[in-house]
């Protein structure tokens, strides 16, 4: 997994880099001291998860969690106890409590890595060509087929097809585990697409059907890797 640490204490990074070196699956590449270039690191970057302390000087760690649209799994990383039950809320994947000692440091870890395994398993792709979504008191079917791109609107998802556009109450990520993977890629905190309806790209923009849609920094080598890989698929 790819991972940072966020901590105004130098030594308490140094803790994890140390701790991290030895778990196999954990790849720590940057460490900060200052939240706010943490915080413009993760818009421009793909994340896994984040190690980070609560307690930091101009932001807390659970203000820079709660601002980011699309946050990455977090662990906190704190001396303070009083915070576990807020830092439930933003679903952290553990709290651990300083001095950090690393048997518990591992239980931590191992816990990110079965969410993030899940997350990744192609097993979870959908089958079939359709999909059935809730709309305030009705149910629509959808065929993948026919989504050309999905939008967030606060807290609303807008479903846009080639034959009807679809309101519903759902966020960018349960969307994502209802698509299958080799035909939409999210570009945008905002916007899903599917490729089928992809016309063109340019550095920052796409034009999707007859909408153009912006491809975000943090999501543009995956979209280019996509493409890459259905490129290489449809020529060999």
């Amino acid at each position: 997994m790819d991972c940072i640490a966020i901590d105004d204490e130098p030594l308490a990074l140094d803790v994890i880099e140390y701790h991290s070196e030895r778990i196999p699956f954990i790849n720590i590449n940057s460490v900060f001291t200052d939240a706010f270039k943490a915080l413009d690191y993760l818009q421009c970057n793909a994340v896994n998860l984040v190690f980070m302390d609560i307690s930091m000087p101009d932001i807390s760690g659970l203000q820079l969690i709660k601002s980011l649209p699309d946050p990455p799994m977090v662990i906190f990383t704190t001396a303070f106890s009083n915070y576990a039950a807020e830092s439930y809320e933003v679903n952290a994947v553990d709290y651990l409590i300083k001095p950090i000692e690393f048997d518990r440091f591992l239980i931590a870890c191992n816990k990110a890595n079965a969410i993030y395994k899940r997350e990744m398993n192609p097993e979870n792709v959908p089958s079939g060509k359709f999909m059935i979504i809730k709309s305030g008191h009705e149910s629509f079917k959808i065929n993948f087929e026919d989504v050309q791109y999905i939008e967030a609107e606060g807290n609303l998802v807008n479903f846009v097809a080639s034959d009807k556009k679809v309101v519903t109450r759902l966020s960018i990520k349960e969307v994502l585990k209802l698509l299958p993977k080799e035909q939409f890629i999210q570009v945008h905190r905002s916007f899903i697409i599917s490729l089928s309806y992809l016309k063109k790209f340019e550095n920052h923009q796409l034009i999707v059907a007859d909408r153009s849609i912006p491809l975000g920094g943090i999501y543009k080598q995956q979209f280019i890797d996509l493409l890459n890989g259905n490129k290489t698929k449809s020529t060999s």
